[in-house]
């Protein structure tokens, strides 16, 4: 699902000066000026916020674009058992091949050749620099060049994300010519390199004319791009860091393009009055998501299913996404977000827990919990059922956890809600151990379905640690660790997508997990920019810049 909050039409602006002129019209330069919160940074290991500026700046052997969908960029195809550039092997193993479009250069006029790709895998699966490390490099076991354009990778065993090597959102493609000797001398230097700021060379769209820290950064277009010179002459990268300034200069036209406003209430606001542009609002991958705890969970009644299941149909998540997300997230019935194709054939399957208290109520009277004469819930013991719903201090989730806890009580369970600080949330234990409900912001979507593995529970036997997301349920299945690794091992498309809803189908019904809202990433695009992306993925609205032209 794709949601577009229209804005009325009106007069375009005229473009600044400046740039290089379009072939044929050398009078007219179309010019735009993007806005971001963050100061631009090229290093790929900088936060999402502060990257827009690398995907005009360069671009990977593929690009993932509209509704997930993976397209050309550098390299002639994308790798699929289709085209047979995607092999699977009898023994097991798998092997992929891109070849790089002829003509593909450097900014500086330097050839892209295999040497660079070579190069590239080198440093990136090189342990000793983390930045550069992608999941794709984990099980390679062969590289090979046959040719000046040509990359052949052979991996051990099959991997559904393989064809994400050296692609535009992993920032891992890089010039040899001009980072292997500090490579090779001061490896731990390398990110140190002015290369990241104003010697920046990619192979992108885009090529960077000046660099001013805290001003921002001007890009011309590249002539030589190999997918062909892009429509706008200049684009201006311009950091707004305080949202209510970001957002008046997108009202007052100073900006073009905001990937990011930071805040939907603002979005809101921006729909009411400007009226030369429209909001996009792409749900990325993360949400608003309620984990109940599934290792000694107190009340113990919490480890039943059909206990969640009553619990989640006491939640009203439509008013909760009206009051909590300005109105502008849709209800998530499965784990995945709504900005891809798959979402809709696997939702339909899915069982719904739509806002019923009086399904609820009868859904713990067969489990045989009673009311008590001051309306509460009570267990066999004539305990009444006491459940914590915990949070951080960040406002959102606190204000969620809240409205989650008010619901339960109107149901007749009594819930409280306990907000952790930040200290208390950085220690590991207190993070696994929470006694029934836990409610946070994370990964959804593909990006997520990895921290659901029971390899990834904290547990004592690790001191509680594991990635940064991990399995916050603590729920541990092995059929359920089966469906996963199987997914993640199935390359055919129709059969992956088979697995995927047998997982989907799996986290809904057993409600392991239950989500409240999807986060959605507001952008904001005047009207005269056209052949913008509408569903990107995550941060990527640039991901087909070369594409955009001015109106008319």
């Amino acid at each position: 699902m794709s949601l577009v909050v229209g804005m009325g039409c009106g007069p375009e602006r005229p473009g600044a000066g400046g740039g290089t002129p379009a072939p044929g019209s050398p009078s007219l330069v179309k010019r735009i000026t993007l806005g971001t919160s963050s100061e631009p940074d090229l290093r790929p290991s900088a936060l999402a916020t502060a990257r827009p500026a690398v995907y005009l700046l360069h671009t990977g052997l593929t690009v993932v674009g509209e509704q997930r969908a993976r397209h050309p960029g550098l390299a002639e195809a994308v790798p699929t058992l289709e085209n047979g550039l995607w092999k699977l092997l009898p023994d097991g193993r798998m092997e992929l091949t891109w070849t790089i479009r002829e003509g593909a250069r450097w900014h500086d006029g330097a050839p892209l050749t295999a040497e660079d790709l070579l190069f590239s895998l080198q440093v990136g699966r090189d342990r000793e620099m983390s930045a550069f490390n992608a999941q794709a490099y984990a099980a390679i076991e062969e590289v090979r060049t046959p040719d000046a354009r040509t990359l052949t990778l052979t991996w051990r065993e099959p991997f559904i994300e393989a064809d994400s090597v050296l692609d535009t959102r992993s920032g891992g493609l890089l010039p040899k010519h001009l980072l292997e000797a500090t490579y090779r001398s001061d490896k731990t230097s390398v990110l140190e390199l002015p290369y990241w700021t104003s010697e920046f060379v990619g192979a992108g769209p885009f090529r960077l004319k000046e660099w001013t820290p805290g001003v921002g950064i001007v890009l011309d277009a590249n002539d030589d791009y190999v997918l062909g010179r892009p429509k706008i002459d200049q684009i201006e990268v311009k950091p707004v860091p305080d949202a209510n300034t970001l957002y008046a200069n997108v009202l007052a036209g100073v900006l073009d393009l905001v990937p990011n406003l930071g805040s939907t209430d603002l979005a809101l606001q921006l729909r009411s009055q400007w009226h030369t542009g429209s909001v996009f609002l792409n749900f990325g991958s993360n949400w608003v998501v309620l984990f109940p705890q599934f290792i000694d969970p107190q009340p113990p009644a919490v480890a039943d299913f059909q206990f969640r299941r009553a619990l989640a149909q006491a939640i009203d998540r439509q008013e909760m996404a009206d009051t909590l997300a300005s109105g502008l997230s849709p209800v998530p019935h499965s784990f995945l977000d709504p900005n891809q194709a798959a979402y809709h054939d696997i939702e339909a399957t899915l069982r719904r827990y739509d806002y019923d208290p009086k399904g609820a109520a009868q859904i713990l009277e067969n489990l045989g919990f009673r009311k008590s004469v001051d309306g509460t819930y009570q267990e066999s013991s004539s305990q009444p059922i006491k459940l914590e719903v915990r949070s951080t201090g960040m406002g959102q989730t606190s204000r969620a956890a809240s409205a989650v806890a008010d619901y339960w009580k109107r149901l007749g369970v009594d819930a409280t809600t306990v907000v952790a600080s930040s200290q208390q949330f950085q220690d590991p234990e207190y993070q696994a151990t929470f006694p029934s409900f836990l409610v946070v912001t994370g990964p959804n979507d593909l990006l997520g379905l990895r921290f659901l593995h029971s390899s990834q529970t904290r547990l004592p036997s690790n001191g509680f640690r594991v990635a940064a997301a991990g399995n916050r349920s603590r729920y541990m299945n092995p059929e359920f660790d089966a469906l996963l690794d199987k997914y993640f091992a199935t390359v055919p498309v129709p059969e992956r997508t088979q697995d995927l809803g047998e997982i989907i189908r799996h986290i809904a019904d057993q409600v392991t997990l239950l989500g409240l809202f999807y986060n959605p990433i507001p952008a904001a695009a005047s009207n005269r920019v056209i052949n913008l992306s509408t569903t990107w993925d995550a941060f990527f609205i640039t991901w087909n810049a070369n594409e955009w032209d001015l109106s008319t």
